[in-house]
């Protein structure tokens, strides 16, 4: 019974976007005050907790997951919402890192699906209901319902114009910003700035930007001035600065430098690359907003971080390591600083820089396999790519992923890199799970 629920109500949440949203090119086209009058109808369940809001081009999705285990340790119960999900849409939602359950979403959706049956009769064509709204309405009722004390919000792809900004929050968080979805947000990066700073609302009082990019800093600078408003604590990456960085097949080990003159020598994460970024972003929040975190907590939680498909090392030996970069930049520090690797299998779609990525591998390469993913909607027209040295294509993922895999001897090294779709299809092959 539980699962004709989940059915129906995956297809009522889906329903307006699969019938106009997939139409739009712009961000600005996007309707998200409908997920604001969601929020109302169901009387505003955002309020009842201390709401945090990351946004951003690369990282926000750790960032967020490393936010929510600092400040779990100490003012637990803590929310949880994040997007896309890896294997199961329940993966959005979460309490003290545990997933909702089955029944539990039924439950949620119970009790918003009378409000959104009123707005969905009342929306005239293109306009639609965003599902990523109407699941993070679905998280804040769900958080009020488990009485969190924190609610950690992970927006899409935009901010602006995205449907978890209606969320009321009283921190906005900014990773990054990248030439990234440029079609929605673009053409330039000061307009995806703009965009990221969207994540500010008259609500706001604390800013942390996980960046000192001029260019944020400008677009950020500019909301406030919009807005009129002037936040509590603003804070930009020099709270905390990371050092000596020393990346393995165990991990990452690096210190960690405070303004007020505090050094934590050593830590460890069980990852490789920017992760340990998004951890001091993380740590900058939460000292931002409660009190200076004590070393041995941070160095305790630090040693079991991860995030799926950031930098995991899925195997020492063969070292085999997965990694969600689609962009050749992101993915040239862990080809420099691991490399040389004897396999890189790359999934990268069409419209992404699968040449570039190609280009950046064959530095530090023995063999490079291209490959597609099971995301029916993503396209990989490898017929139209020019031909690489010493690299080959295997069209279906999982008999791409067999073949490398299996051949792996001890002692070589394998890279798993593509889109968040083929971090998805890896877990498949390994029979991993989420959370």
């Amino acid at each position: 019974m539980v699962q004709d629920d989940l059915d129906r109500a995956f297809e009522k949440i889906y329903r307006s976007f699969n019938r106009y949203g997939r139409q739009l090119t712009d961000d600005r086209e996007r309707h998200p005050e409908y997920t604001a009058r969601l929020l109302t109808a169901v009387d505003r369940p955002d309020l009842a907790a201390r709401n945090v809001l990351v946004t951003g081009s690369k990282g926000k999705g750790s960032t967020a997951h490393f936010i929510a285990q600092l400040l779990g340790a100490f003012d637990a119960p803590v929310g949880l919402f994040t997007s896309p999900h890896l294997l199961d849409s329940l993966e959005r939602i979460r309490v003290d890192g545990a997933m909702i359950s089955e029944q539990e979403f039924a439950t949620t959706f119970s009790a918003i699906e009378p409000s959104l049956d009123t707005i969905w009769q009342e929306l005239s064509p293109p306009s639609y209901i965003g599902p990523v709204g109407i699941f993070a309405a679905m998280a804040a009722w769900h958080f009020r319902q488990r009485q969190v004390h924190w609610g950690i919000y992970e927006t899409g792809r935009g901010a602006l114009f995205d449907d978890v900004t209606q969320i009321n929050h009283e921190a906005a968080v900014i990773t990054e910003v990248l030439a990234e979805h440029v079609r929605e947000l673009g053409p330039t990066l000061e307009s995806i700035a703009w965009h990221k700073a969207g994540s500010i609302t008259p609500h706001t009082r604390t800013v942390v930007l996980g960046t000192r990019r001029p260019v944020l800093i400008n677009a950020v600078q500019d909301r406030l001035a919009q807005l009129g408003i002037a936040p509590m604590v603003w804070v930009v990456p020099d709270h905390v600065q990371v050092a000596d960085i020393h990346m393995g097949v165990n991990g990452t080990t690096f210190d960690l430098a405070f303004a007020d003159g505090r050094r934590w020598n050593e830590l460890r994460i069980p990852a490789v690359g920017a992760l340990v970024q998004n951890l001091a972003t993380a740590i900058t929040v939460v000292e931002s907003l409660t009190h200076a975190l004590s070393e041995p907590l941070v160095r305790e939680i630090a040693a079991t971080l991860s995030w799926p498909g950031r930098g995991q090392v899925l195997s020492a030996d063969p070292f085999v390591l997965l990694d969600a970069g689609v962009r050749p930049e992101s993915v040239a520090d862990l080809l420099t600083n691991l490399g040389p690797f004897d396999q890189v299998v790359l999934s990268i779609p069409d419209g992404k820089d699968r040449l570039g990525m190609v280009e950046v591998a064959l530095v530090h390469a023995r063999q490079i396999v291209l490959t597609g993913c099971s995301n029916k909607r993503l396209a990989y027209h490898f017929e139209n790519d020019p031909a690489f040295p010493r690299t080959r294509v295997i069209p279906d993922v999982q008999t791409a992923l067999s073949e490398v895999l299996s051949a792996a001897q001890t002692g070589e090294r394998v890279l798993l890199c593509g889109t968040i779709s083929f971090i998805a299809d890896v877990y498949r092959h390994y029979g991993l799970t989420v959370g």
